[in-house]
C-alpha cells in the first residue's frame, strides 16, 4: 500500500454508484421513448386488414391493431474501474483509511514491489446496486487518472484481502517456488 497524494479529485464511492444508476435509468427511459415513437402503423403498412362480416354488418380491424410497440431496455450495466489500494490518515482523529486510487503508483514503488491492480465492479441490476472489488485480469490496461475512492467498512476489508493476497501471491519466495515447480515439471 501507498499512500495517496491529494492532487486528484476524492470522491466517495456511493457517487460512482449513483452515477451508473442514474445512467442506467437514462438509458432504459430512452429506449421506451424510441418505442413509443415507432408508429404500428408504418410498421404494418404491407400486411392486410382483417375483414370479416358479422351476419349482415362488414367489420374490418386495421392490421396495425395487432402489433404492439415493444421497447427494448437494459437489463444489467455494469461499470469496472481498475485501480491500486492506498492508505491514508482520514479525519481530525487521523486514522488509516484505505481507499481505491486509480493513480499508478510512483516509478520508485513499482520497481521495489509492483503493486496489484484491482477491479472495482458497480452493477446496476434492475434497482438494485452492487459495488465488488476483485483482483483484476491480466490483460487489464492500468489506469492514467488521478480519481480517489473512499470506500465503505466492508468494501475496506475487501479491499485489503485482495491487496494482501496478490502481494503475498506475487512474492518473491512464491515465484521462486512456481518457477522451479515449472522447471522440474519440464524435466
Amino acid at each position: 500500500m501507498r499512500k495517496a497524494k491529494h492532487n486528484g479529485a476524492t470522491h466517495h464511492v456511493g457517487l460512482l454508484s449513483d452515477a451508473t444508476q442514474a445512467a442506467y435509468k437514462d438509458a432504459n427511459r430512452s429506449l421506451q421513448d424510441l418505442a413509443l415513437q415507432c408508429q404500428p402503423a408504418i410498421r404494418c403498412a404491407s400486411a392486410p386488414d382483417i375483414q370479416y362480416s358479422d351476419g349482415s354488418v362488414a367489420v374490418v380491424i386495421p392490421a396495425a391493431s395487432f402489433h404492439r410497440n415493444y421497447a427494448l431496455c437494459l437489463h444489467t450495466l455494469e461499470l469496472t474501474v481498475y485501480g491500486y489500494c492506498v492508505s491514508r490518515k482520514a479525519g481530525w482523529e487521523r486514522r488509516i483509511e484505505l481507499d481505491f486510487s486509480m493513480r499508478r503508483p510512483p516509478w520508485w514503488r513499482r520497481i521495489l514491489r509492483r503493486p496489484p491492480l484491482l477491479a472495482l465492479d458497480v452493477q446496476v441490476l434492475h434497482e438494485s446496486v452492487r459495488v465488488r472489488i476483485r483482483p483484476a485480469p491480466a490483460d487489464a490496461m492500468a489506469p492514467r487518472s488521478r480519481y480517489v475512492f473512499q470506500l465503505g467498512a466492508t468494501l475496506q476489508n475487501e479491499l485489503e484481502t485482495h491487496h494482501t493476497t496478490q502481494l503475498a501471491a506475487r512474492s518473491v519466495p512464491s515465484r521462486l517456488r512456481a518457477w522451479m515447480s515449472s522447471f522440474r515439471q519440464k524435466q
